[in-house]
């Protein structure tokens, strides 16, 4: 299998490829990426009327598909959390790309909720806690406001971020 480096793109080729033979994994995201996902994921909360905790809890273990034409979904899940609490998380993902490019986790037996990013460019008000292989900044903010109208603004703070 050969790979080839195109903006930010790897394609991977198996041997003499024909076009059908051809895939591609965006590995990186871009803060532009990172709107338009951002931007995607609350419309899709939005369409699904998913407007508080209870109601995502509602759709623990469920996968919900961004639209027909794109490989985007969101994956809501309870996992477990530190002192043997349990984190509603919120993730964003695409069968295009390695790893989720936005996570929203509500611990409310904590009090707290945190944002988790994939970029290959810091976002201001994020700390680091990692890279990934392709050059992705793991960052992360948390903040002693689990309720979800702040969650939903993290959401709506992340389609603006330049």
């Amino acid at each position: 299998m050969r790979e080839i480096y195109k903006d930010k793109v790897i394609l991977f080729f198996k041997g003499d490829s024909t076009l059908s033979e051809i895939f591609w994994i965006q590995m990186k995201t871009t803060k532009a990426m990172l709107r338009i996902n951002a931007e995607r994921f609350l419309d899709k909360l939005k369409e699904e009327k998913v407007d508080s905790i209870e109601t995502a809890l509602k759709l623990v273990d469920q996968r919900i598909g961004i639209s027909e034409t794109l490989p985007d979904y969101i994956d809501i899940s309870l996992t477990p959390s530190n002192h043997g609490t349990n984190a509603l998380k919120l993730s964003y993902g695409s069968s295009e790309f390695e790893g989720n490019p936005i996570e929203l986790i509500v611990n409310q037996q904590l009090g707290y909720r945190q944002t988790v990013l994939r970029c290959v460019e810091p976002v201001r008000g994020y700390g680091f806690y990692g890279a990934d292989r392709f050059g992705n900044i793991h960052q992360f903010r948390k903040v002693d406001e689990p309720g979800w109208k702040e969650v939903m603004h993290d959401l709506e703070e992340l389609i603006r971020c330049r």
